[in-house]
């Protein structure tokens, strides 16, 4: 993440390379897992013209809060932004994901549908050998 964060140039071609594979893949559902929820997050703000028709994220970082601090567009009033290519954006936790710790995301995200869920895969795993 901090790679991420605190690299400009790394930041701008993560986000063109998302972008680059959304334009020409066109999917109706983007699933982004983790840091993945970050990039996809400022990729969709900052390409409006990007159409997403169910935005899924799953163990999101997003209310951590020295990556809310740096987060790209910044909080206006407390409160995050829906892209608006974005027409429904649900959000899954794990209740034991120290990665998602402050749940629920819609306290400051505009999310549709906030759940969490027990997947039994290990506090932030989406597959493998259960625990």
């Amino acid at each position: 993440m901090e790679a991420y964060t605190t690299w400009p140039e790394r930041r701008r071609l993560v986000r063109e390379r998302i972008a680059d594979t959304l334009r020409n893949a066109r999917p109706d559902v983007v699933i982004a897992h983790s840091l993945g929820t970050y990039t996809t997050y400022e990729t969709l703000h900052a390409n409006p013209d990007i159409k997403v028709g169910l935005l899924l994220t799953v163990g999101s970082p997003l209310r951590v809060p020295t990556l809310l601090r740096r987060l790209d567009p910044a909080l206006q009033d407390g409160r995050g932004a829906k892209p608006t290519g974005v027409e429904r954006w649900v959000n899954i936790a794990d209740i034991g994901d120290v990665v998602a710790v402050a749940t629920p995301l819609s306290a400051v995200f505009p999310v549709d549908q906030d759940e969490t869920c027990d997947n039994g895969l290990g506090f932030h795993g989406l597959g493998g050998i259960p625990r």
